[in-house]
């Protein structure tokens, strides 16, 4: 997306859901695609499949660079086959294609259109993987990112 162009952000309740996941703090983001596949894994061994895209979810409400607590969750359709459920959340959501190295600015609109609307960031932020790295080329990922609000908004959607 050309630097002039503004993302497409916006408010979006995002129902609970039920998921297979791995967690765990981490200090390397190159093990972040491994666990992807361990929480898929984790699924398939018992007996099921996705329910959806794999994402990752960031515990941390700051995201220090060195250090992270990372779970990486696949949804599931049936309760018996998760290990774990994810609230239903407020968030403040944002679309974008591009690699996945890409998405500081994104990060950054969104802080700022959070901050704009009266808004207070919680955790845990969430990016949904769209689109699967072994069968595009990284340009054309897709990643949405959910950051999870509260408050209410000043009527700027």
């Amino acid at each position: 997306m050309p630097e002039d162009m503004p993302y497409d952000i916006h408010l979006e309740d995002v129902p609970a859901m039920a998921v297979r996941s791995v967690r765990r703090r981490i200090r390397d983001t190159q093990v972040l695609g491994p666990m992807i596949g361990e929480a898929l894994q984790s699924l398939l061994e018992a007996g099921g499949l996705p329910a959806g895209p794999p994402m990752l979810l960031f515990h941390d409400e700051i995201l220090p660079a060195h250090d992270l607590d990372v779970e990486a969750a696949w949804p599931v359709s049936d309760p018996a086959l998760a290990n774990g459920r994810l609230s239903a959340i407020r968030a403040a959501v944002v679309c974008h294609t591009g690699p996945y190295d890409s998405l500081q600015p994104v990060y950054r609109a969104l802080f700022d259109w959070i901050e704009a609307h009266g808004l207070e960031p919680t955790a845990p932020i969430r990016e949904v993987y769209m689109t699967d790295p072994r069968t595009v080329a990284p340009e054309e990922a897709v990643t949405v990112v959910f950051v999870p609000v509260v408050g209410s908004s000043n009527g700027q959607e």
